[in-house]
This record gives C-alpha cells, sequence and structure tokens, in this order.
C-alpha cells in the first residue's frame, strides 16, 4: 500500500467536479440490469464499489459497455441459468444487499463472495426472511449461498440497521404475481429508500407509499423499461469540500451537484449553515436533555449516517455532540473508533457518552502520527480534511482506500492547490 505526505500551505482553492453519486450509480446499474432492453446511464463515476455492482450484473447475465464516464447496460430475456453463479462483491454493502434479494429471481442457488469484512455486516433481516420462505441462505466468513423463492414476505420489516435490506427487496417486487405491502419499523436512512423509489419510478415501476415510508405497495406484473438516466454529483463526497471551506474560507467551487436531488447527504449544507449561526441544537432531544447538555450543538446522523466522519471533524471548530450513531458501527469500520483514534493523534479526545458523542474544541495541538484510514474511505477523507483544515503536516498511509468510492480524491485536492507528495 503507498502512502502521501501533505504539506501546510495556504491553498488558493479552485473549482472541482464532484464525482457522481455512488448511491444513485448503484441504483441505476441494478434497475437497468432487471429491463429487458438497453439502458444508458450517463456522467458515470467507476470507483471501486460501483465496478463491483457492474461485475454482479455481469455475472447474471447482463451485458456491460463502458465508454469514458457512459455505461451501457443491457438486461436479460429471462431468468433462466444453466451453469452455476459466484458474484464477487468486492467490500461493497450495497452490492451485496442488493443482490441476495435478486438471486431468487433465478433458477439455482448462487454464491455471493467477497472480503471478510462484508460479511461482518448484519445480514439479519433478509436471513429472517429467507428462513420464512425455507429459501436457502447458508452464511460463511466470506461468503453466501442464496437461493429459493420469497413468496412471503410480511412485516414488519426491521429498518434499524440498514435501509439497504428495504431498497434491496423494493428491486424484485415488481416481478411478483400479485402486490406487495411492505410494512417498515424503526427506519434509519430514509433518504435512501426515497432514492431507490425515485429511481424505480424512472424504470416505469408502479410504487406507493406514506410520507413516513413505514408503509410502501409496489404492485405486482410490471416490467422494467429501459431508459436513459444520468448520475448527478455525489453530497457526501462533497461533504469533505463543505467542510474544508467552512473551515477556512477558501475558494473552492463544486461542479455537478443537483439542488433538487433526493439525496439525504445534501443536509450538510443546513448543518453546516447552522452550526455557524450556533442554533444550538439539531436533533430532537428531550427537554431534560437539552437543558444537560446545556444548548450545545447536537447533530442527528441517524439519517445520514455517511456524513458522521465529517461532522465530527466540523464539530472541532468548537465543540458538539453527535446522536443517533448506531450505525456508523457497521460501516467499512467502525468509524467511532476509528474517528476517536484518528482525532486523538490531533489532540482532540472525543468521549462516548450512552446515546451521544462529545467531540471537543481543537485547542491546536501539533499531529502526532500518521493517519491511518481504518481500511476506510469515509475516515481517510475525513482526516485528511481535518490536517488541510488545521494547517498540519501530514502522512497519509494506504491510499488506495479512497479507490472504493472517490478515486480522484487527492488528484483533486491538487486542483485546488494542496502540495502533496506520494510514495510507494
Amino acid at each position: 500500500m503507498s502512502k502521501i505526505k501533505m504539506y501546510p500551505n495556504n491553498f488558493i482553492g479552485g473549482t472541482i467536479d464532484v464525482p457522481a453519486s455512488k448511491s444513485i450509480l448503484h441504483r441505476l446499474i441494478v434497475a437497468s440490469f432487471l429491463t429487458k432492453g438497453e439502458s444508458i446511464i450517463n456522467n458515470a463515476t467507476l470507483s471501486d464499489d460501483i465496478l463491483a455492482t457492474i461485475r454482479a450484473v455481469e455475472a447474471l447475465g447482463a451485458k456491460v459497455e463502458i465508454n469514458g464516464d457512459v455505461i451501457k447496460v443491457t438486461g436479460r430475456e429471462t431468468y433462466e441459468l444453466d451453469h452455476d453463479v459466484v458474484i464477487d462483491c468486492g467490500e461493497s454493502g450495497s452490492t451485496l444487499r442488493f443482490l441476495i434479494p435478486i438471486c431468487t429471481l433465478f433458477n439455482r442457488n448462487i454464491k455471493l463472495v467477497g472480503k471478510e469484512s462484508l460479511f461482518v455486516r448484519p445480514l439479519d433481516v433478509y436471513e429472517k426472511i429467507f428462513k420464512d420462505n425455507n429459501a436457502t441462505f447458508i452464511k460463511e466468513k466470506d461468503s453466501l449461498i442464496v437461493g429459493g423463492t420469497l413468496d412471503k414476505i410480511s412485516g414488519p420489516i426491521d429498518g434499524s440497521i440498514s435501509s439497504q435490506f428495504i431498497s434491496g427487496l423494493l428491486f424484485i417486487l415488481a416481478k411478483r404475481k400479485e402486490d406487495t405491502t411492505l410494512h417498515i419499523k424503526s427506519l434509519q436512512s430514509k433518504p435512501y429508500v426515497a432514492l431507490t423509489i425515485e429511481v424505480l419510478k424512472c424504470y416505469g415501476i408502479k410504487v406507493d407509499y406514506n410520507q413516513y415510508l413505514q408503509k410502501i405497495k409496489v404492485y405486482g406484473n410490471q416490467e422494467f423499461h429501459p431508459t436513459i438516466e444520468e448520475s448527478s454529483g455525489d453530497y457526501s463526497q462533497a461533504a469533505n469540500f463543505f467542510v474544508l471551506r467552512a473551515l477556512t474560507n477558501a475558494k473552492i467551487k463544486l461542479n455537478g451537484l443537483n439542488p433538487l436531488s433526493m439525496q439525504g447527504d445534501k443536509k450538510i449544507i443546513e448543518l453546516i449553515d447552522n452550526y455557524y449561526q450556533n442554533t444550538p441544537i439539531l436533533a430532537k432531544l428531550s427537554p431534560k436533555l437539552a437543558s444537560k447538555l446545556n444548548k450545545r450543538v447536537v447533530i442527528d446522523v441517524a439519517h445520514i449516517p455517511d456524513l458522521g466522519p465529517i461532522l465530527m471533524v466540523l464539530l472541532t471548530h468548537n465543540g458538539g455532540y453527535i446522536t443517533n450513531f448506531r450505525r456508523l458501527i457497521f460501516k467499512e469500520s467502525n468509524r467511532v473508533l476509528s474517528m476517536t483514534e484518528e482525532l486523538r493523534k490531533f489532540g482532540v479526545v472525543v468521549k462516548e457518552l450512552g446515546k451521544r458523542i462529545y467531540i471537543p474544541k481543537y485547542n491546536g495541538e501539533t499531529l502526532r502520527g500518521d493517519i491511518d484510514p481504518h481500511n476506510d474511505h469515509r475516515v481517510l477523507m475525513a482526516m485528511v480534511i481535518m490536517a488541510l483544515a488545521y494547517n498540519q503536516e501530514a502522512v497519509i498511509n494506504d491510499v488506495e482506500t479512497v479507490n472504493k468510492s472517490y478515486p480522484n480524491f487527492f488528484n483533486d485536492l491538487e486542483k485546488i492547490g494542496v502540495k502533496i507528495e506520494r510514495y510507494e
């Protein structure tokens, strides 16, 4: 693994073309696979996770052509397989959780493989549904074999661990003969489910739902229609530069973001504005707890878990709390522990206080030690922003980690004037 060294300097700013939304791309590729024709996806960014989803649909019989930032996907006519299939999901949670239900459309068991860290992530919701249907669900430390049909999907379905379970089921329900209504409890990351529904509609799938996404109805006997779609810029990646801009007043222009996007991480703009306007409470708290925290800033990350690491960096400006952080534990790393360890190198001692985390104000200490990404792309990017924001010379190890979602991250930093030295 290679590393880089960043030098403290007053970078001048500039323009960055924000990479395409990984969340949207995953969904577009999967929906395109489910059509019986050719769909075109424009403005694609080929990160490791997106390549994993492309490999997955190819393994199941899709024809995929890539030309620059354009992906052309041709779906298959039937779901009959005459050979065993192994799908390599790499380390992509979206690929794994979206493809598990889709595998049940086929006439034989299918094996999904990937990094061991991928299969540490919870799959209990699916396991229960497969068990209820007497379907195959055999989990090993680095693989999963699934098969059978999911004729019985009764609720309520637990959405507290990941919204990806709900999205994965939504992709296959239109293929059933009957209409299906999902009843969902404790749904986290609601914007991601809303994004899935929006993509389904683009492919002609009729879906009804209530305001809080506690009940979603998908009509049966529907066909996915080929289409031409475009992925807009990724707000979760742009968040790093929004925070850098807020902490340094650097003149950074971000291209490619859709202000009307359904992406939940668009909330970063509101959070930064409120933080700098000294809006004290950004989460729903009991009056007693709010009083106890002396009206300090409290950010609820229940529906925006991917923003967790960079929000912890933002809070080092003047201190504050993060609440509803449980889902940060079940990512590429335990992001609470990873960020706690890395921020400590700056003298920022994070404290976990029951259901909330306290991030104190950075006191100006010099960075001690190299930055370790803990095999987590969002931890890496957040800590790079931390070093840049406070003008610290920093060595970053295992920089390939960023390829999972943002391969051009360090190139884009150089575009805005950051001085970087690369090592092998």
